[in-house]
């Protein structure tokens, strides 16, 4: 960020869910070569072993956020659904821009249930087809 002169993106470094707590992985996908990011997570009770998850709603409530939010881009394994409804009033407060990851049909069907609890603001756009890419 700094070299690029990026002042105004913040990282944080915790998941994003629908649940703030510890979730571990539970599955890896090595369908294709390189994939080191198919993994699942699931909440666990192990507090020690695990990563931490957070809802964006929740990052706003404790002051880790304290800015509009104007951008959300959602690559989290199939967590988008869940990362979204953490984050509702943000997003129906800022209304920022949002890119969401798809990786195919069936999870393309569960990914759009949570668009449509989206404002009507948003309209919703395929924006690079050869990758699967989405964003409204």
């Amino acid at each position: 960020m700094l070299l690029n002169n990026l002042n105004n993106v913040i990282i944080i470094q915790k998941g994003l869910s629908n649940n703030i707590g510890t979730f571990k992985a539970t599955s890896t996908s090595f369908k294709y070569i390189f994939n080191s990011g198919g993994i699942a997570f699931k909440k666990s009770n192990d507090t020690n072993d695990g990563i931490m998850f957070d809802t964006i709603d929740n990052l706003i409530n404790i002051g880790v956020i304290k800015h509009k939010v104007g951008c959300i881009h959602l690559d989290v394994e199939g967590m988008e659904e869940d990362a979204i409804e953490g984050g509702q009033e943000t997003i129906k407060r800022d209304l920022p821009y949002l890119s969401i990851e798809n990786n195919g049909c069936d999870i393309e069907k569960k990914r759009f249930s949570i668009l449509h609890k989206l404002p009507n603001e948003y309209q919703f756009q395929r924006r690079i087809r050869e990758n699967d890419v989405y964003n409204i």
